[in-house]
């Protein structure tokens, strides 16, 4: 078998070819965001109702778990995805402890493509994981919110944080190496926190929840 050895001077043309075609490319791009009104307390309300009928605690509504779901469901619409993290650094837990919120339990549901609380609320009582949030034990608060995108194949994202903030540990807790680290809770938002497995692959259908 013959080998050709390809010289650097033949092959420069194509490397400079194939690095004007990757800038072309650019970066990913962003879409102009804005905040959508929505009304909190119906959040609280639907949120509430579903988990009383289903033997549970209602919710209050928390504002800095609002604030969280801000700037998730604003940096969605400017990306024009659903995601729970744009970055490694941008997790649940690293936006809760953003903005203070010290948490025993929690979980995030996200969802693109409702144009109302109402729909955004019935696409995750039908997904059996984001179900399974709604319902999650120990959760007492929440935060809610949503942002329109120029994005055209969704153009509304949501995100609705559910939490229950952590309480004194009991001594018996403690164990033989100490108390737990803050932040080692159960979350669930569809990514792997601190060893523990949380959520689940998103669907990929427009106007479904993630």
């Amino acid at each position: 078998m013959r080998i050709e050895r390809v010289s650097a001077r033949r092959l420069a043309p194509a490397l400079a070819l194939a690095a004007a075609l990757a800038g072309c490319a650019g970066p990913a791009p962003r879409y102009e965001a804005t905040p959508l009104r929505i009304d909190p307390a119906a959040a609280v309300s639907l949120v509430s109702a579903y988990r009383v009928r289903h033997g549970l605690n209602p919710v209050t509504l928390n504002p800095a778990l609002t604030a969280a779901a801000e700037e998730q469901a604003m940096a969605m619409a400017e990306n024009g995805r659903m995601s729970h993290a744009f970055s490694s650094s941008d997790t649940l837990p690293a936006r809760l402890a953003h903005v203070g919120y010290d948490w025993s339990v929690t979980a995030e549901n996200v969802g693109a493509g409702y144009r109302t609380l109402d729909a955004a609320f019935a696409g995750w009582v039908g997904s059996p994981h984001h179900n399974e949030n709604l319902l999650r034990k120990g959760v007492t608060e929440i935060g809610i919110a949503a942002a329109r995108s120029t994005e055209k194949r969704y153009g509304y994202y949501w995100s609705l944080v559910l939490a229950g903030p952590r309480k004194a540990r009991a001594a018996s807790h403690t164990g033989p190496f100490g108390s737990a680290p803050v932040g080692t809770g159960t979350a669930s938002s569809g990514f792997t926190f601190m060893g523990l497995p949380i959520g689940s692959p998103a669907p990929s259908s427009q106007g479904s929840p993630q």
